[in-house]
């Protein structure tokens, strides 16, 4: 019914994805489930498989489609509100960096530790890393002092790519 609703808002291929999201990502865990039974831990269950996939972008945008389903079914009479505001903590930090360096999250997401200069300051993105993927591009993304102040910028860069401190 949500998909009916908002189709034309959407390009083809956009519904192609999202409908591809939806039949192999959500319905498989949660699709049976009535959506009023729905809670936080089940929607970010979804999300988390299909990060332990590597497909970041898509869980966000995967849960944030639940989060409309969610809303469409609250607001036509079929559910409570919506659970998916209760998941924002589980992208904080990285969502944090994004927003302070400046890159989009697949970008910080692929980040390695070979990449920052902490001395100066200074995340030197690949050009294989960037979206234009020019071959001379190469982005170097300066980091404010409050960025590098994010718990100390090392250690939440660690988290946000799963790396530990002392790799090289």
């Amino acid at each position: 019914m949500w998909m009916e609703k908002t189709a034309t808002n959407r390009a083809e291929t956009t519904r192609q994805k999202v409908t591809g999201w939806l039949q192999n990502d959500v319905f498989p865990y949660i699709g049976k489930a009535a959506v009023s039974t729905l809670k936080p831990r089940d929607v970010l269950a979804c999300v988390q498989r299909m990060e332990a996939r590597g497909v970041h972008e898509s869980a966000h945008r995967v849960k944030q489609i639940i989060g409309q389903v969610l809303r469409f079914a609250v607001a036509t009479g079929l559910a409570e509100p919506d659970v998916t505001p209760d998941l924002k903590r589980a992208f904080t930090i990285p969502a944090k960096l994004s927003a302070l360096l400046l890159v989009r999250p697949g970008e910080l997401r692929a980040a390695e530790w070979r990449e920052m200069d902490l001395d100066d300051s200074v995340w030197r993105i690949p050009a294989a890393k960037i979206k234009m993927r020019h071959d001379h591009a190469r982005l170097f993304c300066p980091m404010s002092s409050r960025a590098m102040r994010v718990s100390s910028v090392s250690t939440a860069i660690a988290c946000a790519i799963g790396s530990s401190i002392d790799a090289s």
